[in-house]
């Protein structure tokens, strides 16, 4: 006596195992929105900053996310290290006017 149990599970759709034709779009990344609202003149929301301050932040960004070349993990670290301090230093005395802007306080 055969169970209804015992048949073969039928997927739903009907591709039986075969993939879709449609292929998922790729999203962009979050520089190369970036860097497309700054050709607009669009350069964050919130407080306003000037192309040139936008540019530079935007180039921090690809920067943190390229990453940064060393040997050891030391060497890594004191890179890194150096790098926020750099950016810090160009940031003296604006840093109330420029953490309102959506981009730089990333």
């Amino acid at each position: 006596m055969s169970s209804p149990f015992d048949a073969a599970p039928v997927s739903a759709g009907g591709d039986d195992g075969a993939k879709s034709s449609f292929k998922k779009k790729k999203k962009k990344s979050l520089t190369q929105k970036m860097k497309k609202f700054g050709k607009r003149g669009q350069f964050g929301r919130g407080r306003q900053i000037d192309r040139d301050t936008y540019d530079y932040f935007v180039g921090v960004m690809d920067a943190a996310k390229r990453g940064f070349d060393g040997d050891d993990e030391d060497e890594v670290e004191e890179a890194r290290a150096c790098f926020v301090a750099n950016v810090f230093e160009q940031t003296v005395e604006r840093e109330a006017a420029l953490c309102g802007n959506q981009l730089v306080s990333r």
